[in-house]
């Protein structure tokens, strides 16, 4: 009889506890504040309104989705642990409903579903379970002494959490690198394609921590390095107020890659891509206002880059060499010339291939006529200006041929809406071609036309000079 009336007791104790919260709306919607707090503050990333939901120490356990054991975390602890994660997406939002709460003596669980959706470059991932957390009177306020996460399922891109934590981790290491950065230029280095590619970051004369810019991806003609035109137009346009990066591409100079001095169009493009990625994230950076500019062949490898991605906000071309047919058919000795190269190609790829050895020819020359380029080509020829120390004149890998001679970068111009400007020259290597270019861009565009040889525009002071007024105007309005 002792235990019945007992058990009763206990009974009408835990009706009446429940009762207690349930007619308490006042209490019931502080609590749900609270609870809400943790996940607005969490979408905000407003983490000191996070902490503020925690009591001093709290179980937390997300054992359902991660394994392992619930751990006893400070509130200070468990933002952290957030902070590593969640801020690398572009956006998080949670939505949290269907609250049902419980009151056992001091103590209040709440039980209650959620969703959470995180996105990150146009992808998305989605977290569905149902929480239960336990909240306590601390200092007369209630507090959320413990956090319990049941899953339910997952949806979506599940390498995003990885991708957005190395997002962050790149973001550290930039602040720390930008503590070493200083006006004028700037070694620096970053992945493409599995490779380390080695650049020049040049920074306005009014830098200093705390300021931003815009910024532009620079390339230069095929074969070269970062120390020839690309660094000349990159330290130009720095002096007038751009982030400007030149490096050296996959292959060549001082960045890494198997198969040197070859020229590859769709890997070139792939490492524009990667560089835009890099500057984008720089703390100097304002990366809603990124660009692309080439010089020569760059041009179509940065149109092939910007046709595929959205990060380029504006580009500019400078003398550019579109190949085409009737291009490449003039230089280099029309049908017969083309199928000799193209068959010389194939059998160094296959050399390539059982050897593991690159098969190479002279890149320029102006007394043999078997260089890949054959001609009064000074620029190159002159130590003083284009015959830089990590440039090959002598290392032209034959495989190259039937990659060059069958790329065709005219088909990118269709695709391309982003503010163009062409500037090229009637002296210049592939004037009409450049024009055609031009008719078939899809959104705002400039062709502008400065006298001077395509080989003036890569270092004679007047082309040069006239080229970055142009390109300054173009950037400056455009980014």
């Amino acid at each position: 009889m002792k235990t019945l009336i007992k058990s009763i007791l206990s009974l009408l104790f835990l009706m009446s506890s429940l009762g207690t919260i349930a007619q308490d709306m006042k209490t019931r919607e502080q609590i749900i504040q609270i609870v809400s707090n943790i996940f607005s503050g969490t979408d905000q990333k407003n983490w000191p309104l996070v902490e503020a939901s925690f009591a001093t120490n709290v179980m937390l356990d997300y054992t359902s989705m991660t394994g392992g054991e619930p751990n006893m975390l400070s509130p200070q602890e468990i933002t952290k642990s957030w902070a590593a994660v969640l801020p690398g997406f572009d956006k998080t939002r949670h939505m949290v409903h269907h609250f049902e709460f419980e009151q056992r003596g001091p103590e209040i669980t709440v039980k209650h579903d959620g969703t959470a959706n995180h996105y990150l470059d146009n992808k998305s991932w989605t977290v569905v379970g149902n929480y239960e957390h336990q909240l306590i009177k601390e200092n007369a306020q209630w507090k959320v002494s413990a956090m319990t996460f049941n899953l339910e399922f997952l949806d979506g891109d599940y390498d995003l959490p990885r991708l957005a934590k190395e997002k962050i981790e790149n973001g550290k290491q930039s602040n720390d690198m930008e503590k070493n950065f200083n006006p004028g230029k700037n070694r620096i280095s970053f992945q493409s394609e599995g490779n380390k590619l080695v650049g020049d970051l040049y920074l306005p004369a009014d830098y200093d921590i705390g300021k931003s810019y815009p910024a532009l991806v620079i390339g230069g003609s095929w074969t070269t390095v970062k120390e020839q035109m690309a660094g000349l137009y990159a330290e130009k346009l720095a002096q007038n107020g751009f982030v400007t990066l030149a490096f050296d591409h996959s292959n060549y100079g001082e960045s890494e890659g198997d198969m040197r001095f070859y020229e590859d169009p769709a890997l070139k493009a792939k490492d524009f891509q990667n560089a835009i990625s890099y500057i984008s994230e720089l703390p100097m950076v304002i990366k809603e206002r990124t660009g692309g500019m080439g010089v020569c062949a760059s041009g179509g490898y940065m149109a092939d880059a910007i046709a595929q991605d959205g990060r380029f906000k504006s580009f500019a071309a400078v003398v550019p060499w579109f190949n085409t047919d009737e291009v490449v058919n003039a230089f280099y000795g029309g049908a017969e010339g083309i199928n000799e190269r193209i068959e010389r190609s194939r059998e160094a790829e296959a050399s390539y291939k059982a050897t593991g050895e690159m098969s190479y020819q002279l890149t320029i020359s102006d007394t043999d006529p078997t260089a890949a380029m054959y001609g009064p080509f000074g620029y190159y020829l002159d130590p003083a200006i284009g015959k830089v120390e990590n440039w090959s004149a002598d290392k032209f890998a034959i495989m190259n041929w039937e990659q060059w001679l069958t790329y065709r970068p005219m088909a990118s111009a269709a695709q391309i809406k982003t503010p163009t400007l062409i500037i090229t020259s009637k002296g210049a290597a592939t004037p009409q071609a450049g024009q055609e270019f031009f008719d078939r861009l899809q959104g705002e565009k400039e062709l502008v036309w400065i006298e001077g040889g395509q080989l003036d525009f890569y270092y004679q002071p007047e082309q040069v000079d006239a080229s970055i007024e142009k390109l300054v105007k173009h950037f400056r309005r455009t980014l």
